[in-house]
């Protein structure tokens, strides 16, 4: 297969569905970590659970920023001079 051939993944699927899928995946993994966290708890409390699902969403959105940030052009990171 030669390098004109290969496709990347973002080439085939439009960005909207793989932010879509992004999203999905996220959320499947904040919720199942926070109820395996949740579960592990002897005596719960609404600040632990709260905890037990904050904690993994917290990572996820950091992640969603650090993409977020590589992604958007460089006159978007940079402030205005103007007033």
């Amino acid at each position: 297969m030669s390098g004109k051939d290969r496709r990347k993944l973002g080439d085939l699927l439009p960005a909207e569905l793989g932010t879509v899928l992004a999203f999905a995946v996220a959320i499947f993994g904040v919720v199942s970590t926070g109820g395996v966290i949740s579960a592990a708890i002897d005596q719960p409390s609404p600040w632990l659970i709260a905890a037990a699902y904050g904690g993994p969403a917290s990572i996820a959105f950091g992640v969603y920023w650090l993409v977020a940030r590589r992604r958007a052009p460089e006159s978007a990171l940079e402030p205005d001079d103007e007033p």
